[in-house]
C-alpha cells in the first residue's frame, strides 16, 4: 500500500505528487493526517526538481552587489525599449529625425556630421536597430546569458548616446557596466591576463583623453556634468584606474567559467 501526497515546492514552484511505501501492518482505515506526516518524516523521500538554466543557477550564486547593478540595467534597458516600441513616431524614425534636429545641442562637434548624413537620413533603420538591440540586452542581462557581450554592446549604445549629447543616464549605466565587467574580471581572469587587458584599457583611456580633449567645452563644476567630452574623458580614466588596480591585486581564488560568458568569449 502508498500514500499519495500533494505538495508545492516552494524552492521551485510546482505541484507535486508523491507517493511513498506505506507499512502494510497498518490498517488503512486507521491512518491519520498526523501519522502521514511522521511517517514521511522518516523516510527519505527523492522529489523531482524543475530544472533550472545554467546562467540563472549562476545569477543566485553570484554577491548580491552584482546582481543588484545587473538587474537595475536590465530594466533599464527593457524599459527603454519598451518606451520606444510604444512609442508609434518610434517606427518611422520621426521621433529621431526630430532628436537630430533640436535636441543636439551638447552633442561633440565631430558627430554631428555622422548625426546629419548617416542617422537622420536613414532614421526609420537606426530606430528599429536600437529598440532591437535594447530589449536584447536588457534580456539577455536578465536572463544571466551572453552578458559580457551584453554589457559591451550596452556601453556602445551608450557612447553613442553621450557623443549625441545625451549624459544622463548614460553615465550612469556605463557606470554599473564598469562594476559588473570588473568583478568578472577580477573573479575569472588570471593575474597575467587582469595585467593584458588593464594595460590595453590604459591605454585606450589614452587614447580616448587625447581625442576628446579638444572638445571639452568647459570645467566649471556646475556644468561640466553635461559635457560630453569631460564625462567620457572622466569615465575613461576612471576605468584604467581601477583596471590598473585589479591587475595588481594577487589571485584570491581558482578561476571561474561563467556561463553566461561563454559564448561571448568564443
Amino acid at each position: 500500500m502508498s500514500v499519495t501526497i500533494r505538495g508545492r515546492l516552494l524552492d521551485r514552484f510546482a505541484l507535486v505528487n508523491i507517493s511513498v511505501p506505506w507499512p502494510n501492518r497498518v490498517p488503512e482505515n486507521r491512518i491519520s493526517n498526523r501519522c502521514v506526516v511522521s511517517h514521511v518524516a522518516s523516510l527519505k523521500v527523492r522529489v523531482p526538481r524543475l530544472p533550472i538554466p545554467e546562467s540563472l543557477g549562476e545569477l543566485g550564486r553570484m554577491p548580491s552587489w552584482v546582481i543588484l547593478p545587473q538587474l537595475f540595467l536590465a530594466a533599464g534597458w527593457m524599459r527603454a525599449g519598451i518606451a520606444n516600441a510604444m512609442t508609434g513616431e518610434w517606427w518611422n524614425g520621426e521621433s529621431l529625425r526630430r532628436f537630430v534636429e533640436t535636441d543636439t545641442d551638447h552633442a561633440i562637434v565631430i558627430y554631428n556630421g555622422f548625426l546629419t548624413h548617416v542617422v537622420e537620413p536613414h532614421a526609420g533603420l537606426v530606430a528599429v536597430f536600437v529598440c532591437t538591440v535594447e530589449l536584447a540586452i536588457g534580456a539577455l542581462l536578465a536572463l544571466n546569458r551572453w552578458t559580457l557581450g551584453a554589457l559591451l554592446t550596452g556601453a556602445f549604445l551608450n557612447v553613442q548616446f553621450m557623443l549625441a549629447g545625451v549624459v544622463n543616464p548614460s553615465a550612469f549605466y556605463l557606470v554599473l557596466a564598469m562594476i559588473i565587467m570588473l568583478w568578472r574580471l577580477d573573479a575569472a581572469a588570471s593575474p597575467r591576463r587582469r595585467r593584458i587587458i588593464g594595460r590595453r584599457v590604459a591605454a585606450s583611456a589614452g587614447v580616448t583623453t587625447m581625442a576628446l580633449a579638444p572638445f571639452a567645452t568647459t570645467v566649471d563644476p556646475a556644468q561640466v556634468i553635461e559635457d560630453p567630452a569631460i564625462v567620457l574623458i572622466f569615465l575613461s580614466v576612471l576605468f584604467a584606474l581601477a583596471m590598473g588596480w585589479a591587475s595588481l591585486r594577487p589571485a584570491h581564488e581558482q578561476p571561474v567559467n561563467h556561463p553566461g560568458d561563454s559564448a561571448a568569449d568564443s
